[in-house]
């Protein structure tokens, strides 16, 4: 027994991180499995039997104990994905009449597009939800408890732009919803549910983006919204396609690497007139600043624990230390939500950018050190090349699409998004405490934002800006990631600090 207490560190974090890959792979394996009902006590029961048997070796106990601690990860994340699917069957509501109509609380902001009003209702006594579309002018809000009528359908999923099909139902099954209602009908019976806080949150957002569209003329105005809140409702079709075109759809959504992106870019901005640690902490508020003024949902989340982690990377100035915060990260995140792990593309796409950012911006550096550091256009040019690298074998094969402008139009715009985004912020408080002085931050934002989207229109005019329909197999995948991580071992001169964009000064 006193060799259990023996154990050092090192062994302690080879039971910490076979404990996380058990999980994560039991996670992935319930996924992608019907079912496997009674196999989380299986593998607990195996790991108690091969601790009995290392604890009766005495000296050498520690090599059943990491096998123990992989099967416990194991059982663990089958039983989250489990119980997690137990809250999303339906077939006790349905069959108790839940198709005919049922009450419900809103528990998002309302999603406004041209043609209806997206809800998410979760049904009164369940933990599932459901995507009710009302008619534009129907005025519910975020907390609203209703009454919805209509047809409940199962989702089903589509073939998306890059030719792929795109998995909708896994996609709403991530975020809890089952079931849809179109053209429904609802009738509010009482308002102030849910938390007191997002109602705050959102009532804020909704005022700042009203105070942005009367200060700030279309389609510059929603542009502004997307760059700081995400919300790119207003651009429309066309805009958004030549977005989608150039690769730049990354700054009107937020992502892992956008944020990142914004933080690392006004840490260069502020660098020269203040100390490491106070433009580290700068780059550290800005991302639970925006964190707090979308709202905080779930993609927010990812997105901000996605660039926290990454930001960590400057903070210790080692790739391990970083890698291990970002695994953590994840798998944090599938601990609340399991189903990320394996159906949310956006999960994964913002992973596989921090990884980017954390070792293969290092590799990049001396490669590209013929780039002027002028305005950060290297350390710009670095994390953008990094990130898309890091992503682009899994884009392919997910969306089967990419831009062959993205690079160029990414160092040309990327540069202007922190003066754009703080006079934005600027003009927009402004707005609401003294309107007149609004009126001269405002020019000078619509400046840049010109500047934005014809960089985006002229890019997106170029024939064959985009390629689609790409198939590439997993095989490939996986052999172009294998490729990563060998180049990263051998190539990178320490294997244990970065490059300067995340070395402490």
């Amino acid at each position: 027994m006193l060799s259990l207490f023996k154990i050092n560190l090192a062994v302690w974090r080879h039971l910490m991180f076979l404990l996380v890959t058990g999980f994560l792979l039991g996670v992935g394996w319930a996924s992608l499995t019907p079912s496997l009902a009674g196999l989380p006590s299986l593998l607990l029961i195996a790991a108690g039997f091969i601790c009995l048997a290392g604890l009766m070796r005495w000296q050498k106990v520690w090599p059943y104990l990491l096998v123990a601690a992989f099967l416990i990860g194991s059982a663990l994340g089958v039983g989250q994905v489990e119980s997690l699917l137990v809250k999303l069957d339906t077939t006790k509501w349905m069959a108790s009449g839940g198709s005919a109509g049922f009450v419900g609380l809103i528990v998002a902001e309302p999603d406004e597009r041209d043609q209806n009003i997206r809800l998410v209702v979760e049904p009164k006594g369940e933990q599932f939800k459901i995507l009710v579309q009302v008619p534009p002018q129907s005025k519910v809000h975020y907390g609203d408890t209703v009454l919805v009528k209509g047809t409940l359908r199962r989702p089903v999923n589509f073939i998306a732009d890059g030719g792929k099909e795109f998995d909708y139902v896994s996609y709403l099954k991530v975020r809890g919803i089952v079931y849809e209602v179109a053209f429904a009908t609802v009738v509010k019976l009482e308002s102030g549910g849910g938390s007191a806080l997002k109602a705050k949150l959102y009532a804020v957002k909704n005022t700042f983006t009203k105070t942005l569209n009367q200060l700030i003329a279309e389609p510059a105005s929603s542009l502004m919204a997307g760059l700081i809140l995400g919300e790119h409702r207003g651009l429309g079709q066309k805009l958004e396609e030549n977005f989608r075109r150039t690769g730049l759809s990354h700054i009107v959504v937020l992502s892992g690497y956008n944020m990142m992106i914004i933080a690392e870019s006004i840490m260069l901005w502020f660098g020269t007139i203040l100390s490491f640690g106070a433009s580290l902490a700068l780059g550290a508020v800005t991302i639970i600043l925006f964190a707090m003024m979308v709202g905080g949902g779930p993609t927010v989340a990812r997105a901000s624990i996605m660039a926290l982690a990454a930001l960590l990377a400057r903070a210790t100035g080692r790739q391990y230390e970083a890698g291990v915060a970002l695994f953590l990260a994840g798998a944090l995140m599938v601990v609340v939500n399991p189903l990320v792990l394996v159906y949310d593309v956006g999960f994964q796409l913002s992973f596989l950018a921090t990884l980017g950012l954390i070792y293969l911006a290092p590799l990049l550096e001396d490669k590209l050190s013929f780039i002027p550091k002028t305005l950060g256009w290297r350390e710009v040019c670095v994390t953008t090349v990094a990130a898309q690298l890091a992503v682009l074998p899994w884009l392919l094969y997910v969306i089967g699409e990419v831009s062959l402008v993205s690079l160029l139009a990414n160092v040309l715009v990327l540069p202007v998004i922190p003066p754009v985004m703080l006079f934005g912020l600027v003009t927009g408080l402004a707005g609401l405490v003294f309107y007149p002085t609004a009126y001269l931050f405002a020019w000078l934002v619509s400046l840049w934002l010109r500047y934005i989207l014809l960089v985006v229109n002229l890019l997106a005019a170029i024939p064959g800006a985009l390629l689609n329909g790409i198939a590439i197999n997993l095989v490939l995948v996986v052999i172009i990631y294998l490729g990563y991580g060998l180049a990263i071992y051998f190539w990178t001169p320490s294997k244990l600090k970065t490059s300067s964009l995340f070395t402490i000064h």
